[in-house]
C-alpha cells in the first residue's frame, strides 16, 4: 500500500488508530520523509534518485529538444522545472531548451537533408506527433545513424472530426453518426460511393506536413478497402480534398467560424487541437467527434537524436523526467491523453468528449504506410495534361444495341459531363479523327493543348470544347485510329509536363478499320521504340457500346499502363476519369481493366 492509499484510508476513518503524542512525532517525520523520497522519484524518475551533486563544474550542458508545436508548451513547462533541479552528467549541470519545430521538417533534416530556410538546427532530442516521423527519418543512412531506435510515448491524442456545437447537436438529433465517409465529395455517389444524410464541408491538414493528415489518408484507405472501386474512391477523396487542406491547425480552425451558418463545417485534426481552440473560443466552441469506424492515435514519441555520448546521457535524464507522474499530469493538463489513450475525467467533462479510450480504425502508421499515403496524395493530386481524340467516323452515327441512341450522342453527353470534372489546373487539347479528315491526314487539331481556363477567341478553352462537342457530327469516312494515335503520342511527348499526369483519352466507336492504315502491331513497335520511361504517356480508351471488339485497344493501352473502358452509360465517364487517375499509383505495372 503506498502513501497516497494510506492517506485516503485514514481520511475515510479506516486507517490505524492515532498514537500518543510522544510516539506520533517520529512516525509523522518518517511518513514525511517517505513522501519526500517518493515525490523526488515521481519528479525525476531514475535519474533524480541519484545523489544530488553539490556543485557542477564547467559550463552547463545545454541540450536542444525539437517538439511538435502543439505539445511544445507542455514540454517547456516540464523543462523549466527540470532546469531548476540539479541534474548532473559527467560533472556538468544539464539544462534543456525546447523549440517548436514541424516534424516533417525535422525528419527531413535528420535524414540528411537541409532544414527549411537554411536554418541551422541542433537536435539532441525530438518529440514529433507520431512515431511515423521517427520511422521516416530512420529510413535513410543518416537518419538510422542519428535517431535512436529506442523511443517512448509521452502522450497521445486521437484524430477526430471537429465541428461546431450546433452541428454536433443536429447530428445527434437526426441520429447521424460521425464517419470518415463524410470526407468524400458528393460526386463519389455517382459510382457507388458513400452517401451522407447531411451534406458537410470538410477541411483537413496537408499530409505532407502533418501526421494527422497522413492518419486521415490511412483511415480513408482502410475504410474503402482494396476492391475494384477503391481506386476511383481514393481518387475522388484526394481530388476533392486537395483544395481544402491547411498547413497548421491555427489557420484551419478559423474555418469553423468563417462559414455561413448552415454550411455544416468539419475539420479533421487531433482531439488536443480542439481543446486548444476551445480555450480561446469559449462562446463558440468546437465539438470533437470520434468517427464510428474508429480513430488513429497520435502517440508523441520521445527519441534521442544525438550520437555524442555525454549529450545522449543528458537527453536520457530529461526523458526520465518526462516520464514522471508530475510531468505526465502537466502534459495532460494541456489536453493530451496518457500514452495508453486515457483521459482525465475532469478534462473530458470540460471539453465535452467521450472519456473512453477510442477504438482504432488503424494502428500507428508504419513506414511503408506513410510512404504509400504520401505517394497517393501527391500523385492523385497532380494536374492533368491530356489530349482527347474523338472518333467522328461513320460508325459513330450507328445506334448502340439496347441503348436507344447513337454512339456519337452518347459520346457528346459523356464529354460534356467529363468537362465538368477537369479542375482548373488541367491542360487539355482536342483532336477529331476519321480517314482524310484534314487533307491527307486522318486527324484534325481543333484545340491545341493548353490551360483549360485560357481564353480562346473571347472565351475559355473549357467553353470552346463544350461548344465543339455540341456541334460535332459524323463523317462518311472510316476511322483511321492507329495513325492518329501515333501522331497524338508524339504531340504529347512534345508537350509533356513534369508537374502533371500526361495522358491520351481516345473516345472510340470502333477499332481501326481503314484498309492500308497502320496495323496495331506497327503502332506498338513505334510506341515501344519511342517510349521514354522518364516521360511516360498513358493511353486510355473509352469504347461507346459494349458490342465493340476492344482486343486491339487493350494491347495498346497495356503497353502504356493505360486502360480500356466499355460503356453505354455517359455517367460512367466519371468512373473512367477517376479510375484512370488512380492508375497513376501503379504505372507502369497496372493490371488490365
Amino acid at each position: 500500500m503506498d502513501v497516497g492509499e494510506r492517506a485516503e484510508q485514514a481520511g475515510n476513518g479506516v486507517g490505524p488508530r492515532r498514537l500518543s503524542g510522544r510516539v506520533q512525532r517520529p512516525r509523522l517525520v518518517l511518513v514525511l520523509i517517505s513522501v519526500g523520497v517518493l515525490l523526488v522519484g515521481f519528479i525525476g524518475g531514475g535519474w533524480a534518485l541519484r545523489e544530488f551533486p553539490k556543485t557542477c563544474s564547467g559550463s552547463p550542458l545545454l541540450i536542444s529538444i525539437a517538439a511538435q508545436p502543439d505539445i511544445a508548451p507542455a514540454i517547456m513547462e516540464v523543462a523549466s522545472r527540470f532546469n531548476v533541479q540539479p541534474h548532473e552528467v559527467r560533472g556538468r549541470c544539464v539544462r534543456v531548451a525546447v523549440y517548436e519545430k514541424e516534424p516533417a521538417k525535422v525528419a527531413r533534416f535528420l535524414a540528411g537533408g537541409p532544414f527549411a530556410g537554411g536554418e541551422e538546427l541542433n537536435v539532441d532530442g525530438w518529440v514529433p506527433e507520431s512515431s511515423m516521423w521517427v520511422n521516416v527519418a530512420r529510413d535513410s543512412v543518416a537518419g538510422a545513424r542519428n535517431v535512436s531506435t529506442e523511443v517512448s510515448s509521452i502522450a497521445s491524442s486521437p484524430v477526430v472530426l471537429a465541428t461546431s456545437r450546433a452541428v454536433a447537436t443536429e447530428f445527434r438529433r437526426d441520429d447521424i453518426e460521425p464517419s470518415w465517409r463524410m470526407l468524400f465529395p458528393k460526386f463519389a455517389t455517382l459510382f457507388g460511393g458513400p452517401r451522407a444524410k447531411t451534406p458537410v464541408s470538410v477541411q483537413m491538414l496537408d499530409p505532407s506536413l502533418s501526421g494527422a493528415g497522413v492518419a486521415t489518408m490511412i483511415a480513408i484507405r482502410r475504410i474503402i478497402g482494396t476492391g475494384r472501386q477503391s481506386g476511383p474512391l481514393l481518387t475522388s477523396f484526394v481530388r476533392g480534398m486537395q483544395r481544402s487542406t491547411w498547413s497548421d491547425n491555427t489557420t484551419m480552425f478559423t474555418y469553423l467560424t468563417g462559414l455561413a451558418r448552415y454550411s455544416r463545417p468539419i475539420v479533421v485534426s487531433t482531439e488536443q487541437a480542439v481543446f486548444v481552440y476551445n480555450d480561446t473560443h469559449r462562446p463558440n466552441p468546437a465539438t470533437p467527434l470520434l468517427p464510428k469506424e474508429g480513430s488513429v492515435l497520435m502517440d508523441y514519441p520521445f527519441a534521442v537524436t544525438t550520437t555524442d555520448q555525454a549529450r545522449r546521457e543528458a537527453v536520457e535524464a530529461f526523458r526520465w523526467a518526462l516520464r514522471s507522474r508530475l510531468s505526465l499530469e502537466t502534459i495532460q493538463r494541456f489536453g493530451f491523453r496518457t500514452p495508453q489513450g486515457l483521459i482525465d475525467r475532469e478534462i473530458a467533462q470540460r471539453y465535452e468528449v467521450n472519456g473512453y479510450t477510442p477504438r482504432l480504425v488503424a494502428a500507428a502508421p508504419k513506414p511503408g504506410q506513410v510512404d504509400e499515403a504520401l505517394q497517393a496524395w501527391n500523385r492523385l493530386g497532380l494536374g492533368t495534361n491530356i489530349l482527347v481524340l474523338t472518333d467522328v467516323s461513320r460508325s459513330v452515327g450507328q445506334e448502340i444495341p439496347g441503348a436507344g441512341e447513337t454512339r456519337l450522342r452518347l459520346g457528346i453527353r459523356a464529354a460534356l459531363l467529363g468537362l465538368q470534372l477537369f479542375p482548373n489546373d488541367t491542360n487539355i487539347g482536342l483532336w477529331q479523327y476519321a480517314e482524310r479528315l484534314d487533307g491527307d491526314k486522318p486527324y484534325k487539331q481543333l484545340v491545341p493543348i493548353g490551360p483549360i481556363t485560357q481564353r480562346l477567341g473571347g472565351h475559355s478553352r473549357r467553353a470552346e470544347l463544350r461548344r465543339i462537342a455540341q456541334q460535332t457530327r459524323p463523317t462518311d469516312q472510316p476511322a483511321e485510329m492507329n495513325d492518329t494515335i501515333l501522331a497524338a503520342y508524339r504531340e504529347l511527348k512534345r508537350t509533356w509536363r513534369p508537374d502533371k499526369f500526361n495522358a491520351m483519352l481516345v473516345m472510340a466507336s470502333t477499332n481501326d478499320n481503314t484498309p492500308g492504315g497502320m496495323s496495331t502491331g506497327a503502332l506498338l513497335d513505334a510506341i515501344r521504340e519511342e517510349a521514354d520511361l522518364q516521360r511516360p504517356v498513358q493511353i486510355i480508351f473509352v469504347a461507346f457500346g459494349t458490342d465493340i471488339d476492344t482486343a486491339a485497344m487493350e494491347r495498346i493501352a497495356q503497353a502504356t499502363g493505360g486502360g480500356v473502358y466499355s460503356t453505354r452509360d455517359p455517367n460512367q465517364i466519371i468512373n473512367v476519369f477517376m479510375d484512370s487517375i488512380a492508375r497513376r499509383l501503379c504505372t507502369p505495372d497496372c493490371p488490365e481493366t
